[in-house]
């Protein structure tokens, strides 16, 4: 089986978003639609207006749920960013984005930015900026 290029992955923790939030949103599902498009949330929450939305761009949402504790802080959030099970969980993709509600895309340049075959783009990272041990052990 062939992976697909990319998945865009957006994390949501509320069931309701902000204005600014769902404008974020919206902006996503039109402008990257060509990709398969994911929220990322806890077990517990309620999805039905994430998923309501997309309809309007004629968008199968895909839901991944993860354990509640990934979303109570930015700790948790840092932890599942950093776990090995978060990424095994979109192997069949080559590369993702990952798609803040606080961003807001302009334009579809994903798969430039795909093709120039970098492992990373984002925020530095800045050596022995911590670590972490066992389950969350970085690949």
């Amino acid at each position: 089986m062939s992976k697909g290029l990319a998945i865009v992955i957006i994390p949501v923790y509320k069931e309701l978003m902000s204005n600014y939030e769902e404008i974020s949103f919206r902006q996503c599902l039109k402008i990257l639609n060509k990709y398969p498009i994911s929220i990322i949330c806890p077990h517990s929450l309620n999805v039905e207006y994430y998923v309501h939305v997309s309809k309007d761009y004629n968008i199968t949402l895909n839901v991944n749920y993860f354990d509640s504790a990934y979303f109570c802080n930015i700790d948790g959030y840092n932890r599942l960013m950093l776990s090995k099970f978060f990424y095994k969980t979109f192997l069949r993709y080559e590369y993702m984005l990952i798609y803040q509600l606080d961003a807001y895309v302009f334009k579809d340049e994903l798969n430039y930015w795909c093709k120039q075959g970098w492992d990373y783009i984002g925020a530095p990272w800045f050596e022995n900026f911590g670590s972490l041990n066992g389950e969350f052990d970085v690949w």
